[in-house]
């Protein structure tokens, strides 16, 4: 387990690390671009003046980006549970179900305090 959350740890700062390195570069770009095709950060669409700061563009880029990850990962998951019949909560013909925790009482019953302090009486 402390290896899994160890590999776990440095995924997430090597993705913080790369997006404070890509997220200036990505923000100035973008000013770039709408400075050499509109001359400034606002648009005019009827009455209404619309502003897009590089740093805006670049928080929808990461909004966007986070939506379809967590899209192609609920699909990859409805994908494997519907191809594992043991993710799918059915069991196929001739198989028994997964074991309970019911069932691992009743298998092996659990010693409590009034147990020990029978058989220490009573040898």
């Amino acid at each position: 387990r402390g290896r899994t959350f160890a590999t776990i740890y440095a995924v997430i700062r090597l993705c913080l690390l790369l997006s404070l390195t890509i997220s200036p570069l990505l923000s100035g770009f973008v000013d770039w671009i709408f400075s050499q095709v509109n001359g400034s950060q606002h648009i005019q669409f009827g009455g209404f003046s619309y502003s897009f700061p590089g740093v805006r563009v670049s928080l929808w880029a990461g909004g966007w980006l986070t939506i379809a990850s967590g899209l192609y990962a609920r699909r990859q998951l409805a994908r494997f549970s519907s191809g594992h019949p043991a993710m799918a909560g059915a069991t196929q013909e001739g198989s028994s179900p997964p074991p309970t925790s019911e069932g691992a009482r009743d298998a092996a019953p659990a010693a409590n305090a009034a147990d020990f302090a029978d058989e220490e009486m009573n040898p």
